[in-house]
């Protein structure tokens, strides 16, 4: 499969390049040339299937091209190795939860898909790994990364963002895990780190891999856990022609993953988007990866707000959990001394040093 940057300014790639790369060189985002359409036989038995066996037909149809079989299930294997609760919490009204992965969030999910990816791509050579977070992604793709040799992880985020349980344990990873706390807005912080991988991709220098959503390798696997959603309610027996999910938005990923799933054959009536953070209903419609997707749209998937619709008695409504914040445990650093965390101005020259002195042979 063939990966376009949505300005369709620079070439389509292969799966392989579109991650490495993250951003196209016109610094705009990748998506799937084509979006595969799931056999609606798939939905006459998806109620008696697991989730890894869901996670492997909904990856195989992105990757199946590029990665084999195998692999593509040991993959989904290591990302979802826990469990993923659904519960009725009032009449009509459900949760899907997404906070049982090792950080609590529901990044661990498509953090651990990646880096497992990588791990089994990249024949062992040395690789960095970056991410913005404004206080949960850091936490899990730290946690996903750490285990791999020769990967470096630079989890950046700016003062005064991170709660201290996980700032804290941003540093029990080891010296392959280093914090950056910058002087600056969150996006400013994530214009600095864009720029950082647009330099990056023109040299010979090390690898360096953005594992936020705008890396394929992110936004894709979160697909899974909406068709698992619907799964979970078919098992129940429930009516299916009224189904609404809604996904939590804080930096989009959901959303255009909420929308990827609908056009390859997700049968939900409508979809809304829970505003997080700093977003409002502009950064929804402006948001490049959405345009993108609706462009000429045939069937008229929309984006719902809470604020502009209302639930039907009879609709049956799906929330996802994403973060619990009050599961946050602080744990003990290992043996030796703990990593710290290094401070900088908004600079790009600060950051790429930054990521030079740590490639330097030890």
């Amino acid at each position: 499969m063939l990966y376009i940057p949505v300005n369709e300014q620079t070439p389509a790639v292969g799966l392989h390049e579109a991650v490495m790369r993250g951003i196209a060189p016109d610094a705009s985002l990748y998506l799937p040339e084509s979006l595969p359409t799931i056999p609606r036989a798939f939905f006459n038995n998806i109620s008696a299937m697991s989730l890894p066996e869901i996670g492997y037909v909904v990856a195989n149809m992105f990757f199946g091209s590029d990665i084999q079989s195998a692999k593509i299930k040991e993959l989904v294997e290591q990302a979802i190795n826990f469990e993923i609760p659904f519960e009725e919490t009032e009449p009509n009204r459900f949760t899907l939860d997404l906070t049982q992965g090792p950080t609590n969030n529901y990044n661990d999910i498509s953090a651990r898909f990646m880096a497992s990816y990588i791990d089994i791509t990249r024949k062992n050579e040395p690789t960095n790994v970056i991410v913005v977070t404004s206080d949960n992604v850091g936490n899990a793709v730290a946690d996903a990364f750490a285990g791999l040799n020769d990967v470096n992880t630079f989890v950046v985020y700016p003062t005064g963002y991170l709660s201290d349980c996980r700032r804290s344990n941003l540093l029990d990873y080891g010296s392959q895990v280093i914090p950056i706390e910058v002087a600056a807005s969150f996006h400013e912080c994530q214009n600095l780190v864009r720029d950082v991988l647009l330099s990056h991709q023109n040299n010979n220098e090390r690898p360096l891999l953005t594992a936020n959503s705008v890396n394929i390798a992110i936004l894709l696997p979160r697909v899974i856990y909406f068709f698992y959603a619907y799964a979970r309610l078919a098992a129940l027996d429930r009516p299916l022609d009224k189904v609404v999910i809604a996904t939590p938005t804080e930096n989009l990923g959901n959303a255009t993953a909420a929308v990827i799933a609908s056009k390859m054959g997700l049968p939900v009536k409508r979809f809304m988007a829970i505003l997080t953070n700093d977003l409002d209903a502009s950064d929804i419609t402006n948001e490049s990866r959405l345009r993108a997707l609706m462009k000429n749209n045939p069937n008229h998937i929309d984006l719902e707000l809470p604020s502009e619709t209302t639930i039907a008695d009879d609709e049956i409504v799906i929330t996802l959990k994403t973060d619990d914040p009050n599961r946050c445990t602080f744990k003990p650093h290992p043996k030796g001394h703990p990593q710290k965390v290094t401070h900088i101005a908004l600079s790009a020259m600060a950051l790429n040093r930054i990521i030079n002195e740590h490639n330097k042979p030890q």
